[in-house]
C-alpha cells in the first residue's frame, strides 16, 4: 500500500493546526499506518498501535520541518512504536516468568530485605531530586516513559546530540549522588 498525502493537505494541516483540518491528511494516513502495521505486530494490537501513531501525528505535525519529510516521520513512528510494542511485550513476559519463579520459590523476602529496598528508593529519589530539572526530566522521559533519545529530542524540540549529552550528564550526577 502507499501512502498517498497531497502538499495541499500536509500545508492546510500545518498551518491552521486544527483537527477539522487535518481530517484529509488522517483519512489518507490511517489505512497505511494500519496496513503496514499488520505485518509488524499481531493482529489483534494493530489498531491500538494505529490510534497511538495517529495521536503522535495530530500532536506533533505542527514540528515537522517539511511536507517532504512526513512519509518518512510517519514510517519512522510506525517502526519506533512497534520496536517499542515488542520491546514491552518481551519485558512483560519476562514479568510473568519472574512472577511465576517467585510464587514457586519458597524463598520469602524477609523484613530487612525490605527494609534495604525501601531505603535505596528513598536514597535514589532523594538524589533524583537533587539533580536539576532537564536532567530529571531527560531521565523520566528515557527511563520511566521508555523513550527513545531521538524521541525525546522531537518532545523538547532539542538536536538529539544535545538531549544525549544531558542524559550522559544527567546519569554521571545521578552516579555522584548514590556513591557512598
Amino acid at each position: 500500500m502507499k501512502l498517498d498525502v497531497t502538499d495541499e493537505q500536509l500545508k492546510l494541516a500545518r498551518l491552521k493546526n486544527r483537527f477539522k483540518n487535518m481530517e484529509p491528511l488522517l483519512s489518507a494516513t490511517a489505512p497505511y499506518v494500519k496496513e503496514v502495521l499488520k505485518f509488524k505486530v499481531p493482529s489483534s494490537d494493530v489498531d491500538d498501535l494505529a490510534q497511538e501513531i495517529m495521536c503522535k501525528i495530530i500532536t506533533n505535525l505542527c514540528n515537522l520541518k517539511s511536507n517532504d519529510a512526513y512519509k518518512a516521520w510517519v514510517n519512522s513512528l510506525i517502526r519506533n512504536c512497534s520496536a517499542s510494542f515488542w520491546r514491552n511485550h518481551v519485558s512483560h513476559q519476562m514479568e510473568d516468568i519472574d512472577d511465576e519463579e517467585s510464587q514457586n520459590s519458597s524463598h520469602q523476602y524477609t523484613p530487612e530485605d525490605q527494609l534495604i529496598q525501601s531505603e535505596r528508593e528513598v536514597e535514589l529519589n532523594a538524589a533524583m531530586l537533587m539533580l536539576s530539572e532537564q536532567e530529571r526530566l531527560v531521565l523520566e522521559q528515557r527511563y520511566t516513559h521508555g523513550l527513545k533519545i531521538d524521541e525525546i529530542a522531537m518532545k523538547l524540540k532539542r538536536p538529539s546530540g544535545t538531549v544525549r549529552r544531558w542524559l550522559h550528564e544527567a546519569k554521571d550526577h545521578l552516579r555522584e549522588q548514590l556513591e557512598p
